[in-house]
């Protein structure tokens, strides 16, 4: 499985910069595919999505949402988030002294061999294991909480142990046979040095 983690630009960002961000996105999903992985994307994208795509979104697709909308479909990905097995929806949540701001920008996006082993998945909207950061200020600790609600997604995978490796011994040293055989090889011939033959010694600085 390949797993991506990115951050999105901003709807601000220069055309170039947006366009150079989910280029090299779809670029990294394709290397993924042609080395026979299966896809698992969480990423802060940025991205409005709208509620086409999925239906409790409170705003309309957006420049990022188009574009991060069409490599979904180019590359047959599925977004999580408009899964029927998704609880819960909005992912940041800003609250200021004039707004309260609502919106779906964090995904969980797999490929559709992965999406077959989903389970579940929960946008943590009563914000119980929100990530939160405490630093000192003048002595006095101040408690901050991320905006973005924990998002967390659920598999059903089942995998064999991989089979036992067969070892080898060619000297046992603890053994007093051994050590002498040892002791005849690099004594009277050039047999086990050989095995170093091609490789350059260090050079000096």
């Amino acid at each position: 499985i390949r797993i991506f983690n990115g951050y999105g630009p901003q709807e601000n960002e220069s055309r170039g910069k947006i366009l150079a961000f989910w280029q090299e996105f779809e670029k990294e999903i394709i290397n993924a595919k042609e080395e026979n992985c299966l896809i698992l994307v969480e990423m802060d994208a940025n991205a409005m999505l709208g509620a086409e795509i999925i239906a409790r979104d409170p705003h309309p697709i957006l420049k990022n949402g188009l574009l991060l909308r069409d490599i979904l479909e180019r590359q047959n990905l599925i977004c999580l988030n408009s899964h029927a097995k998704c609880e819960g929806s909005i992912t940041r949540h800003h609250k200021t002294v004039i707004s309260d701001e609502k919106s779906i920008l964090d995904y969980v996006i797999v490929c559709d061999q992965l999406a077959s082993f989903f389970h579940r998945m929960i946008v943590d909207e009563k914000r119980e294991n929100v990530l939160t950061k405490y630093v000192s200020l003048k002595g006095v600790r101040v408690k901050s909480e991320s905006d973005h609600n924990p998002v967390f997604a659920e598999f059903n995978i089942k995998f064999s142990s991989a089979p036992p490796v067969t070892r080898r011994e060619v000297f046992d040293f603890k053994n007093e046979e051994s050590q002498q055989k040892f002791c005849k090889l690099t004594n009277n011939s050039t047999k086990l040095r050989h095995c170093f033959d091609g490789f350059s010694s260090p050079k000096s600085a």
